[in-house]
């Protein structure tokens, strides 16, 4: 056996083993690192370094899901919220955890109220503490001592411990310290506006892998709703009854994110199944076999395993990754088909690797974006792209048996031209001149469009929700629109740094819940001053003993809450970011000009905006990087692999001028895979190709097309939109990679 051929086939042994090597390492870690999950939520792309305060905000928020009860009267809404707090209480949320038994919130309550009197010898309202500050304490003792025997205020607090009732007051206060009108009722928030009684019921702690039991939770929401729908308001009625039933509204990033994956895995199974139907059958027509389908999994599936195992190791993926990462499908079949369609080794190896390399660096420039997930989808699509190639250079190499006639067979691959002028000279002269004017006809009318195109960063055009999620969101912002649209946040290096600021610039966040142990200590001192000054008349008048002397009660810190309402309260509105304490509160205005408001919404939208700037940046980027690297490959062919790419980016975006889509952020990650697919258009059909490997890549195309044109039937605007665009900059990279005028200097021959 010749040297050659023994090299050549430990070189195969060699190849193989090393790439079962890798799949196996790549399942492993896969297998160690999948179980941390994938990030779904919008504000999960905030940049924990540069929207520290908002990412924070959506963490702490992330998990909760909100249940609005509307009804004639608060005694209607007490069954209802029965019948909802005890489905929630009795779920199961986390593997090994034992259900909890529903709890009644009054006794919940109660624990609390005994919680507080213990340490609420430095609670004072706002009013008590300017009396007492300007000492005015026999008004202070007159007001306490008519409260007590007017028997009006029931003590919250022993009058042992309260004699004053200060305490009392304070935390009657707080169920009332809400200026939207919001009161606090067997603990839970209530409200009543325009005659009508509302009830919110607050539940924490929710993750994706309590999705199934969400979606459970909607569908006896919306039983709930159309069960009341039946009893209905009375006949002829209009508006807002007072009979109207008890309805229920839901809110809550939970919601959203469980509908939205049982949406996606219901339409990913449909549309991959017929998505592979289609694959299948065009592979059938163009090898007249079902023999690649083989490969092609083969290859789809160790292309996936070693992208979504590359990602996994950096950190927990956002899904936006898997989505942009199904452009992987359309590259493997692409591979796949060339190789299938290949003679031999040899001829597939050059066209291949170029169109690796090409790609490869279309998608590189992402990799250095400062946005994770613009990274996060370089490293899936490089890793991805690397592994398909390996996988189709192991499968031809190993199968390849005619090794020894390559050599004496004459190369005839897709980059050299193939001389064959048998039958006849050049294509007609109108056939050339078909081939000059129709692109360039296409490109001037569909182009001019660009002048029509907009740039929108309105998070409205990612996503449209469930009209009853939206009906919800709705009516949380009508009875809540301080709290739906801005925050304030102050901050500081610790808990009581951040309370002290707050005090001092006058917002009223969790200050004015819990004051700072500062202003604990003040009030102990002028309750104490109080005493002295009035113990004796006080006593006199109510038959109260007043102890002397500073209070022996602890001051309430909130770091050491160990009651559950208190610290829910505390972790809603104090979180942590970059080794600083954020207090965040709702808020109509700033009271001071130190204090930041921020607006959601619209740093959502500043956000997105910046995405899409920079991903649009970094697609400019990566055509300079590919102009250099096909001059190098191709050198005075470059142009005639580059035109038709360029041509079908604007040729699709005249295209979404002319449609009066807006472009977002997301359109621009399309722009990139359409670039990386219409390169190994313009590749494979630079010079003369063979019929043959023209019919490959117009099945390719199909392929790809059908596979991506698909997600425009999707229930989600996102999808929609790259769907869309998608197809339509493939059909373009297509057409003007197929029609272009050969390059210059060269004729088209007629190939047989």
């Amino acid at each position: 056996m010749p040297r050659a051929t023994v090299l050549k086939s430990i070189w195969s042994r060699v190849a193989r083993g090393a790439f079962a090597v890798g799949l196996a390492g790549a399942a492993i870690s896969l297998a160690c690192t999948c179980r941390q999950g994938v990030e779904t939520d919008l504000y999960a792309l905030l940049d924990p370094t540069r929207q520290s305060v908002l990412r924070a905000l959506a963490d702490n928020v992330g998990g909760q899901l909100r249940i609005l009860l509307e009804g004639p009267d608060f005694a209607s809404l007490e069954a209802s919220a029965a019948d909802f707090r005890t489905h929630i209480a009795t779920h199961v949320r986390r593997e090994g955890e034992r259900p909890r038994e529903p709890q009644r919130e009054t006794g919940a309550l109660r624990k609390t109220l005994a919680a507080l009197a213990q340490r609420s010898g430095g609670l004072l309202t706002d009013e008590t503490r300017a009396l007492l500050q300007t000492g005015r304490f026999d008004e202070v003792a007159r007001a306490s001592a008519t409260t007590l025997s007017s028997g009006f205020l029931a003590p919250l607090v022993s009058v042992k411990q309260d004699p004053y009732l200060l305490a009392t007051d304070y935390l009657t206060h707080l169920q009332t310290r809400d200026d939207r009108g919001w009161s606090i009722h067997d603990g839970d928030p209530v409200c009543e506006k325009d005659g009508r009684c509302y009830r919110l019921l607050v539940f924490d702690g929710f993750t994706t892998s309590d999705n199934q039991f969400i979606c459970g939770v909607l569908a006896r929401v919306r039983e709930f709703n159309a069960a009341a729908q039946k009893r209905g308001p009375p006949a002829g009625g209009s508006g807002v009854s007072p009979l109207c039933p008890v309805r229920a509204y839901v809110s809550g990033a939970p919601f959203h994110t469980a509908l939205a994956m049982e949406r996606s895995k219901r339409e990913i199974n449909v549309l991959s199944a017929v998505s592979l139907v289609v694959v299948f059958a065009l592979g059938v027509w163009l090898f007249r076999s079902a023999r690649f389908v083989v490969p092609l999994v083969a290859t789809l599936a160790s292309a996936f395993l070693v992208a979504t195992a590359a990602v996994f190791a950096i950190g927990k993926p956002h899904v936006l990754t898997f989505v942009f990462g199904t452009s992987l499908i359309g590259l493997g079949v692409d591979y796949v088909y060339h190789a299938y369609a290949a003679e031999d080794g040899r001829t597939l190896k050059r066209p291949l690797s170029y169109a690796l390399l090409t790609t490869l660096a279309c998608f590189a420039p992402l990799a250095f974006s400062s946005v994770s997930v613009l990274r996060q989808m370089a490293l899936f699509t490089g890793a991805g792209l690397v592994t398909a190639w390996a996988a189709v250079m192991v499968w031809k190499i190993a199968r390849d048996k005619r090794d020894h006639r390559v050599a004496a067979r004459s190369a005839s691959g897709p980059y050299q031209s193939s001389g064959l002028c048998q039958g006849g000279g050049g294509r007609s002269a109108f056939v050339v001149a078909v081939r000059w004017v129709l692109p360039l006809a296409i490109l001037l009318v569909a182009g001019a469009g660009v002048f029509r195109v907009r740039l929108s960063s309105d998070p409205a055009n990612f996503y449209n929700p469930d009209p009853m999620l939206a009906a919800g969101e709705k009516k949380f912002f009508e009875l809540n629109q301080a709290a739906a649209a801005r925050f304030a946040v102050v901050e500081g290096a610790t808990v009581q740094e951040a309370l002290e600021r707050e005090e001092a610039l006058g917002v009223k966040g969790l200050s004015a819940i819990i004051p700072s142990l500062k202003r604990q200590r003040e009030n102990q001192s002028l309750v104490a001053a109080l005493c002295e000054k009035t113990g004796a008349s006080y006593t006199a008048l109510t038959g109260v003993p007043v102890a002397r002397g500073a209070d022996t009660r602890r001051l309430l810190d909130p770091e050491e809450i160990d009651d559950p309402l208190l610290a829910k309260l505390v972790r809603s509105m104090c979180v942590k970011a970059n080794g600083r304490v954020l207090l965040v509160s709702p808020c109509d205005g700033a009271a001071s000009t130190d204090v930041r408001v921020i607006e959601p919404k619209r740093e959502l939208m500043e956000l997105f905006g910046a995405y899409a700037r920079e991903a649009y940046c970094l697609l400019g980027i990566a055509f300079v990087l590919l102009l250099a690297l096909l001059a190098a490959l191709f050198r005075r062919r470059f142009f005639a692999c580059a035109a038709p790419v360029a041509a079908a980016m604007l040729a699709t975006l005249g295209v979404l001028g002319w449609c009066g889509v807006p472009l977002t952020f997301f359109h621009a990650l399309c722009f990139f895979v359409c670039t990386g697919l219409g390169l190994d258009y313009a590749i494979f059909h630079l010079g003369s190709p063979p019929p043959r490997t023209r019919r490959v890549v117009f099945v390719s195309f199909l392929t790809s097309a059908a596979a991506f044109g698909m997600l425009a039937f999707t229930s989600f605007a996102v999808t929609r939109a790259m769907g869309a665009t998608l197809a339509l900059g493939l059909l373009f990279a297509y057409l003007f990679s197929r029609f272009s005028p050969p390059p210059c200097g060269e004729r088209e021959d007629v190939v047989s």
